[in-house]
């Protein structure tokens, strides 16, 4: 007599070729990365004095670096913290060294 554990195998989904999915998905990643952008001192010194005029509440759109890929994110500001150099926003922390721009809506 079949237990029904081995019963219940023979109609579970069947992957001939195990693990090819997860392996293209790793190499698109690989394939869309990009470097990061280093920034001029001109490009620096906008950034800051944008970084000075936020405040908590201000609504901002947001170009950041963040696993090998630049990221746009629309957000209100939730925390500035310039000892630690953050940015908090809905989405969650962006580091200063990751901006690459910021523009206030």
């Amino acid at each position: 007599m079949v237990n029904r554990e081995d019963r219940a195998k023979q109609f579970m989904p069947f992957d001939a070729l195990k693990g090819l999915q997860e392996e293209l998905r790793r190499r698109e990643e690989r394939r869309l990365k990009v470097d990061k952008h280093e920034l001029t001192e001109d490009e620096t010194g906008a950034l800051n004095r944008l970084l000075t005029r936020l405040k908590p509440g201000d609504n901002i759109e947001v170009v950041f670096y963040k696993n090998g890929a630049y990221e746009r994110v629309n957000g209100v500001v939730k925390k500035l913290n310039i000892h630690y150099q953050f940015l908090e926003l809905d989405s969650g922390k962006i580091y200063f060294d990751d901006l690459l721009c910021i523009d206030i809506l």
